[in-house]
């Protein structure tokens, strides 16, 4: 391994890290270069470490300190209950995917459980995907963007229904690839065409459970949608 003992600065600072604009480190991040100011992937500020491009590998490395499961990036939804009915589609639950959590290549993994128990007549619930905000107890908002993960129609009085689908991010968009064992999530089947949605993970996106209900008795309630990324 090369020392700086013994060589002169003029001879040597080609090889020396530092900041950007050659100035300390402080609250706000700053590229780390070369001695030649040929940019590293990595930017630095006394409270975060950034890796702003490139692929960080750890591989023969021993990682520690991440949160469980690996690190791996999921976001989940409250669960909720209703015995209110409406004969409208309302958003009953809702939650953001910051942008930039999903890319190119990710496998997805969406899952939910929804129990209703005393319904006398039919209730259609779905799971969707969406780049507009959404408010609880309103309709949903946004339109050409909304794309649906799952959905449930029935007028059995008592149902469990288990809501799991997979996707793969491409380089144009979202495939929605069918998965086995699933129950009343769309009428999709080994042999279906996977469904494209041209989804932009670079901006925030918002899932929400939507409900209509033209039962007049019983309940609604699910487990929380959990979304995931397990590639």
């Amino acid at each position: 391994m090369a020392q700086l003992t013994g060589n002169a600065i003029q001879n040597s600072y080609l090889g020396l890290i530092k900041t950007t604009d050659n100035a300390a480190i402080g609250g706000t991040a700053k590229a780390i270069t070369d001695g030649a100011g040929n940019a590293t992937n990595i930017e630095m500020s006394n409270t975060a470490t950034n890796f702003v491009s490139g692929t960080v590998d750890f591989t023969g490395s021993t990682v520690s300190g991440l949160p469980g499961g690996g690190g791996t990036t999921s976001f989940r939804g409250t669960n909720w209950s209703t015995s209110t009915h409406v004969a409208n589609d309302l958003v009953y639950s809702t939650f953001t995917i910051p942008g930039g959590s999903f890319t190119t290549g990710d496998v997805i993994e969406m899952n939910d459980i929804e129990y209703r128990d005393g319904l006398n007549n039919w209730g259609y619930s779905s799971i969707w995907i969406s780049d507009t905000a959404q408010t609880v107890g309103q309709a949903p908002a946004g339109g050409a963007n909304n794309f649906s993960m799952g959905q449930s129609q029935s007028p059995q009085a008592r149902k469990s229904i288990y809501y799991s689908r997979k996707m793969y991010i491409n380089s144009s968009g979202t495939f929605l690839m069918p998965y086995g064992n699933t129950n009343d999530v769309d009428a999709m089947s080994s042999s279906d065409p996977a469904v494209t949605y041209n989804i932009n993970w670079a901006n925030d996106q918002y899932i929400y459970f939507q409900l209509w209900s033209d039962s007049t008795t019983g309940s609604y309630s699910t487990a929380g949608t959990l979304i995931r990324k397990i590639n």
